[in-house]
């Protein structure tokens, strides 16, 4: 579990819109970064942050993210829906 979520939630799902990058100081998890796309207005970011599957998250901020990278999430709690 992370900061922020209810804790009887053990899975949940978000949309790529409601996770974002943080710090450390208010990051819910942190991941790696495993692949980045370019997508015009926005990039698309595959991070390791320990699950089955990489999380995937879109970004405005325009920065050349590298493959290995550690970074901060955070979700919006609002967003979440759990399983």
């Amino acid at each position: 579990p992370w900061a922020g979520a209810p804790a009887h939630v053990t899975e949940a799902m978000f949309r790529p819109h409601d996770v974002s990058i943080a710090d450390d100081s208010t990051a819910h998890l942190k991941g790696t970064i495993v692949a980045a796309f370019f997508l015009g207005d926005r990039t698309r970011l595959a991070v390791n942050a320990g699950g089955d599957k990489p999380l995937i998250l879109e970004t405005g901020t325009r920065r050349d993210y590298k493959h290995g990278e550690t970074i901060g999430l955070r979700i919006d709690s609002h967003g979440l829906l759990s399983l």
